[in-house]
């Protein structure tokens, strides 16, 4: 919630979840600078590697890579 964004969509199965999510919205404060570098510096290594975010680093929930001719506009 740090980043600029223009839209957040989150699952809300139940008012206690949807209550939870209210309160971390209302209650949230940015992290100072100094301290989102000090955490993207520990976390670098992780994310360089795409190991806990396979959807973001590789194709195997890309279904698009899998069928090529969907990038084809006379398919469509």
């Amino acid at each position: 919630m740090g980043l600029p964004v223009s839209v957040v969509v989150t699952g809300c199965d139940s008012v206690g979840v949807l209550h939870h999510a209210l309160h971390a919205a209302y209650t949230f404060r940015p992290m100072s600078p100094s301290a989102t570098r000090a955490l993207l510096a520990r976390t670098a290594g992780a994310a360089a590697r795409g190991r806990y975010e396979k959807y973001k680093t590789s194709e195997i929930f890309d279904m698009t890579a899998k069928h090529p001719p969907w990038l084809d506009s006379a398919e469509t």
